[in-house]
């Protein structure tokens, strides 16, 4: 898995567990990742706890959609009828969007979704 996984996350977190096995201290670990005690401990209590699939990152994190799936659509096929003019689609929808505001970049983060 610390070779092979395809999320980079994963793949440090086994490797964690690995320099831990072969007997590499908790504070040259947080070193060689630069992150704190905390971390490496909760990730060496997820592997405990649940094996491999506790090095895995869980569902639902990160920021929630503020629009609904059907105006998640709506904003994809606008963009696919005129992707040259994103700033004027993504303007036109905002005015109405039923006053939901948010800022170009979770409209856009909400299109690669």
């Amino acid at each position: 898995m610390h070779k092979n996984h395809p999320l980079h996350l994963s793949r440090r977190r086994a490797h964690a567990i690995l320099l831990s096995d072969k007997e590499h201290s908790v504070p040259l670990i947080c070193s060689i990742y630069n992150v704190c005690r905390q971390t490496v401990s909760t990730w060496f209590s997820n592997w405990e706890k649940d094996g491999i699939d506790g090095l895995v990152d869980s569902q639902g994190r990160g920021r929630r959609s503020i629009l609904t799936e059907k105006q998640q659509i709506s904003l994809v096929q606008r963009v696919e009828k005129s992707p040259r003019s994103l700033k004027s689609v993504l303007a036109k929808f905002e005015e109405e969007k039923n006053g939901v505001k948010s800022c170009n970049h979770a409209l856009l983060q909400d299109l690669v979704e």
